[in-house]
């Protein structure tokens, strides 16, 4: 859905996105090994955890829109539909000019590598299992197990 189409408008948001990248994303084209954790998994982007994800606002959500992602409007708030347009394999796109709410989310998997609690080579061991069940025809089960596993979340 297009959200807008005042051509000047939209250059705006754009240019004021490219110009401002590193307030956007201050570590951009710096890979720490967290965001190479992330960089291989891109399970939070593939629709396994979320149909969509709430943008912050009609900015974020223009230059979303102007990086070729899919944005939908609902009572004013932004979503931004999953699985990701920006996702190829395992890695997005656009990941130095991902929105915050990409930024600042971090699954529990992810929490747990950080915090010590799982080396790296687990952590990628968790990450190919998923992937492999995930290629399986009972996705149901395995899409709760993977939410349960990333989120936390029980059924």
């Amino acid at each position: 859905m297009q959200i807008s189409t005042d051509v000047s408008r939209v250059l705006r948001v754009v240019h004021l996105a490219l110009f401002k990248m590193k307030e956007f994303h201050p570590d951009a084209g710096v890979d720490t090994e967290s965001q190479s954790l992330c960089k291989a998994c891109g399970l939070c982007c593939s629709g396994a955890l979320f149909a969509d994800v709430e943008l912050k606002d009609e900015s974020e959500a223009l230059t979303v829109e102007c990086l070729g992602l899919e944005v939908e409007v609902d009572e004013g708030s932004f979503q931004l539909l999953q699985p990701c347009r920006a996702l190829s394999g395992a890695a997005c796109k656009v990941y130095d000019f991902r929105p915050q709410c990409c930024q600042s989310f971090e699954c529990l998997l992810l929490k747990d590598f950080k915090a010590g609690r799982r080396s790296k080579i687990e952590s990628l061991k968790i990450i190919h299992e998923v992937r492999s069940k995930l290629a399986l025809p009972d996705k149901e089960s395995t899409l709760k197990t993977i939410r349960a596993l990333f989120l936390g979340w029980e059924d």
